[in-house]
């Protein structure tokens, strides 16, 4: 999975990015204060255990 691919899984589990730079990319749900940063390339491929993490915390599914 990409950090393109990433960002697109969590905006449709509702989280709305908020700041995005070159490399780094912000985002947030609506109603709760906490954010996820990924720090990468959009094209660059996630480790496994980074998506498991981010996974977690947004409190989603995983995807394949």
């Amino acid at each position: 999975m990409t950090v393109q691919e990433m960002i697109r899984a969590l905006e449709a589990a509702g989280w709305r990015t908020t700041n995005r730079g070159d490399e780094l990319h912000q985002l947030q749900l609506d109603d709760e204060a906490r954010r996820i940063t990924i720090a990468g390339k959009l094209g660059l491929s996630m480790p496994v255990g980074v998506q498991s993490i981010l996974w977690r915390y947004a409190q989603v599914e995983e995807t394949d």
